[in-house]
């Protein structure tokens, strides 16, 4: 099933940049752009 590998690797970059964004949004104080967001 290479259409599920390549969902999956989607997936978890995307998880891994949404981590990333709460990470700067909390270096920056600014705790908004972490908490809105829809998973």
């Amino acid at each position: 099933m290479q259409i599920k590998m390549i969902l999956n690797n989607y997936e978890e970059k995307s998880t891994i940049q949404h981590e990333n964004e709460d990470q700067v949004a909390g270096l920056t104080g600014d705790q908004s752009n972490g908490a809105n967001r829809s998973s």
